[in-house]
């Protein structure tokens, strides 16, 4: 089987908010009902399930399943027909084997890709009707790296944690699981479909009013863009604010420093000069599309640049829904 469907977390993920995850391995614990095969140092034990990919004595890994009966030292197969677990010890009894700690399953790395797979699909179904999509391209990806907006990373993160600790700590499962989605409704989840909080994708108050980021900035520079004003006219951009002549910006003194902007058209991103050797004032200074921004007193250095992405729209479910009673006296 094949999907087209992204795994929304990684392993490191699962870790930051579950570092004893090793502990819960979600392995199988073997009856010890061994027997002797009739073939000498060559060991039975019917009280297996099939598939399963890996096989523990007293936790260490016994290697890869043998194509034919095992013949060496810890070596083994699992006969499917039969339901049979061979295992070959060189010096013992099958009393010897029924005395020692053995456990089958799959490595922690694959249960672990599969756990976080199911968690991701979870998530996808626990997210209502807000598409998801990746954080990937230059300037796109959240400050942390990920190629997926922060908040689903972290759902998924602590839903496959609460997959893990489900078989032996019901409570800190649930503990995992509720911070993804609650009976309370308070989980980031359940916050994400009211509209209490936003991704990226959606076109927020946030983008309505205007995002800053810094794209690129001098170290010497110590002016920064502080505030921002207006309403867009258009339905999205992503404007590019350039510094073009430096200086610094000083309360009471008049200004040199410049900068330009451009915006996007038919031919692509920020290509369109919207314009061109404004004055930085430290008031406010038009960048487009109905659009102002405030640069902080301070020194500004030539090629400075930010990007400033603005929304027109507003997406209905990235507005919390609000709700008030009216009593008639």
């Amino acid at each position: 089987m094949s999907t087209y469907e992204s795994s929304y977390c990684s392993q490191s993920d699962v870790a930051f908010v579950l570092p004893e995850m090793a502990k819960y391995s979600q392995r199988s614990i073997l009856s010890p009902n061994w027997v002797a095969s009739g073939t000498s140092h060559l060991f039975y034990n019917y009280s297996t399930g099939s598939g399963f990919s890996v096989l523990f004595r007293d936790g260490k890994d016994l290697g890869a399943e043998q194509g034919s009966e095992p013949g060496s030292d810890d070596q083994w197969r699992y006969v499917e027909a039969d339901g049979r677990l061979e295992y070959y010890i060189g010096g013992g009894s099958a009393n010897t084997l029924n005395g020692s700690f053995f456990e089958f399953g799959e490595d922690m790395d694959t249960n672990l890709t599969k756990v976080i797979a199911r968690a991701s699909d979870f998530v996808r179904s626990m997210s209502g009707g807000i598409s998801i999509y990746p954080r990937k391209g230059v300037g796109v990806a959240s400050a942390t790296g990920n190629d997926w907006p922060e908040i689903i990373v972290m759902s998924t993160a602590h839903i496959a944690a609460s997959f893990l600790t489900a078989p032996y700590d019901q409570e800190l499962s649930e503990i995992h699981s509720g911070k993804a989605s609650n009976a309370e409704g308070t989980g980031w989840l359940d916050l994400l479909r009211k509209g209490e909080v936003t991704i990226n994708q959606q076109e927020s108050l946030q983008k309505n009013h205007g995002i800053v980021r810094r794209v690129s900035l001098n170290g010497s520079t110590t002016s920064d863009i502080v505030d921002v004003m207006g309403k867009p006219s258009v339905s999205w951009d992503l404007i590019s604010i350039s510094i073009v002549s430096g200086g610094t910006l000083v309360r009471g003194s008049n200004s040199s420093i410049t900068y330009s902007t451009k915006g996007s058209n038919d031919d692509g991103l920020q290509v369109e000069a919207l314009y061109t050797t404004e004055t930085v004032t430290g008031g406010w200074n038009e960048v487009g599309h109905g659009m102002y921004v405030r640069w902080s007193p301070g020194v500004l250095t030539a090629s400075d640049t930010w990007e400033l992405e603005i929304s027109g729209e507003l997406d209905a479910t990235a507005s919390p829904i609000k709700m008030a009673q009216i009593n008639r006296i």
